[in-house]
């Protein structure tokens, strides 16, 4: 059996090393010249963490976890809005959780299967259409003009997917936007890490927030959220960044110049700058006969809800199962999969819907309601009363699956 993975990121790679390991022909096609070094810090716990474990990368990914001890809250003019101790937070889903930038997890995935010898990878390529034949196999037409032959086609390409759009039409409109922008770039000024130090600082006002955390290389890494009515790109995202954010410089303070310095050293749209809207995706059909999505491509949900990393590889996983079960039938195990997920997803995406306003508050009235949740969390005996919020972050596909 072959398949035909449109997209190298962490859905993908996932899907690829599982599928090969099951004997498949993997085919990875990627647009990109590379793979991607730039995302922000990702909550590492639940369903890709499990994954993760049965991948035999746990032990790995520990090592490159982001240097912070903390995760500080300061307004703009260095009034404190709360703190988290990471390893306490880490007691709420007995310590299997450790943070790591995106690409640092993606890095892994291409090293994992860039040793299995069934795993081809092509960047610089993707389809520009996809053609099921008389005999349930599909022909996937590649940009570069070519076609490959498989029996299955995975569109793991993202928000924007190419593949959902190639299967389910231009008309189709799954993108549910929550309201907010988000960028991430890294920084490389020594000043600034020292007064950064060993944590997490996020300076922020209702409707935004700048954060800076050290990163292993000895850089900074910066991820800023904001409010926008407007779900469009902007055409200048670098402008955008330095007008949006300027309101953050406020008094002589370290803020005050830590913003400042943040907001001098967005870099210009490229490569190493990361800009894009926060949304979800909520389809009622993951796939069409041979051809089936993943991930992001059909079930985002968004940095908000905090797993969007860890559900790519839980589902991952799930799609190798089924396809792992139902041997020559693809498409069968492409509508299971979808079964197995469709409640989970959902409830993801709400839950991520719900706790936006606390991650971003959007008024001084949720600023403190948070700063109080923060308090609480430093009281170990306290600590039952936030356990109904964690449990559902402790679940996981892998785990619960039948």
């Amino acid at each position: 059996m072959k398949v035909i993975i449109i997209g190298a990121g962490i859905a993908g790679l996932t899907l690829a090393w599982w599928l090969a390991k099951d004997g498949w022909d993997v085919v990875v096609l990627e647009h990109a010249r590379g793979p991607r070094g730039i995302g922000y810090a990702i909550d590492f716990f639940g369903s890709g963490y499990d994954v993760a474990e049965r991948m035999g990368l746990v032990e790995d990914l520990r090592k490159l976890e982001v240097p912070f001890k903390a995760v500080e809250f300061k307004g703009p003019l260095g009034q404190s809005h709360g703190q988290i101790d990471y390893a306490t937070a880490a007691k709420f889903v007995k310590g299997r959780l450790f943070t790591i930038l995106r690409g640092d997890l993606e890095a892994m995935l291409h090293e994992a299967v860039s040793k299995i010898p069934n795993i081809k990878v092509q960047f610089r390529e993707t389809v520009n259409a996809i053609e099921e034949r008389p005999d349930g196999a599909v022909t996937a037409h590649l940009r570069s003009g070519g076609t490959e032959e498989a029996d299955l086609v995975v569109g793991a390409d993202g928000i924007h997917s190419q593949v959902r759009r190639l299967i389910l039409g231009e008309e189709a409109s799954p993108l549910r936007y929550l309201g907010y922008h988000t960028c991430a770039y890294l920084i490389d000024e020594p000043e600034l890490r020292t007064m950064v130090s060993e944590r997490c600082l996020i300076i922020c006002t209702p409707g935004k927030q700048l954060a800076l955390y050290p990163t292993r290389s000895g850089q900074l890494a910066a991820w800023l959220i904001h409010i926008s009515a407007d779900a469009a790109i902007p055409d200048d995202p670098q402008a955008t960044v330095r007008a949006e954010y300027a309101d953050l410089i406020q008094g002589n303070g370290n803020e005050a110049k830590i913003v400042k310095r943040v907001l001098e050293l967005c870099p210009d749209p490229g490569p190493d700058f990361y800009y894009d809207q926060v949304s979800q995706i909520e389809l009622d059909e993951w796939s069409k006969g041979p051809v089936v999505l993943l991930g992001d491509a059909c079930q985002a949900v968004s940095l908000m809800a905090g797993q969007g990393a860890s559900m790519a590889m839980g589902s991952a996983w799930v799609l190798a199962d089924e396809l792992r079960k139902a041997k020559e039938n693809p498409a069968g195990a492409a509508k299971k999969y979808h079964e197995r997920l469709k409640s989970e997803i959902k409830d993801i995406q709400e839950t991520g819907r719900t706790s936006a306003r606390w991650l971003v508050p959007t008024s001084n009235w949720q600023l403190l309601v948070r700063r109080i949740v923060f308090a609480i969390t430093a009281f170990p005996w306290l600590g039952y009363i936030l356990q109904p919020l964690v449990a559902p972050f402790q679940k996981s596909v892998v785990k619960d699956s039948p």
